[in-house]
């Protein structure tokens, strides 16, 4: 895996630990990890509750970083009913394809 942020535009872009909101600024839950494709991030481990739960979240082209947080073009429901984040965050191609169904990407 590589580290926690990528370039973005004007810099590196670091996602770990950054809070992530819906359009309307209402929060979804942390960023724990970032998983990469090369070297770009791909997906986003979102912790969404109290309990550790973490969902995948797309990264590319789906997010922006605005003062540090993350907006999301999906909401909180959205985020909760994904396929759920393995602990190790290592993604088969069979668990990318649901994860990129349910957000309707593929």
């Amino acid at each position: 895996m590589n580290p926690d942020y990528s370039t973005h535009g004007d810099g590196p872009v670091n996602y770990t630990g950054h809070r992530v909101l819906d359009e309307s600024g209402r929060p979804i839950g942390r960023i724990s990890d970032v998983v990469y494709d090369d070297r770009s991030p791909r997906w986003l481990v979102v912790d969404v509750g109290l309990f550790g739960v973490s969902h995948y979240a797309p990264a590319a082209a789906t997010f922006q970083t605005i003062d540090g947080d993350v907006v999301a073009q999906f909401t909180k429901g959205a985020v909760k009913t994904a396929p759920k984040a393995h602990r190790d965050h290592v993604l088969t191609r069979e668990l990318e394809a649901k994860i990129a169904d349910h957000y309707a990407m593929s």
